[in-house]
């Protein structure tokens, strides 16, 4: 078994962590849209970003673009 730890250092060396985020982002945020339809529009979620991540300018662009077409409640 590869620790947490470990696997984030792999993916942050081998430049995955930008395509591991961008797939654990959009199964979080279908998740939180099957939640908010059969619960109650109001919950909320909380997903980390390795701070590779965050050197893309369009991050922000993309997260947006992924609440629209999953049409995730926008009190975020």
């Amino acid at each position: 078994m590869v620790s947490p730890q470990r696997f984030i250092k792999i993916a942050e060396e081998s430049s995955l962590i930008r395509e591991i985020g961008d797939w654990v982002i959009e199964e979080a945020f279908k998740q939180l849209s099957n939640w908010q339809n059969k619960y109650d529009g109001d919950l909320r979620i909380s997903v980390n970003l390795s701070p590779l991540e965050l050197y893309d300018k369009n991050k922000l662009k993309k997260l947006l673009k992924k609440i629209m077409i999953i049409r995730i409640s926008n009190q975020l």
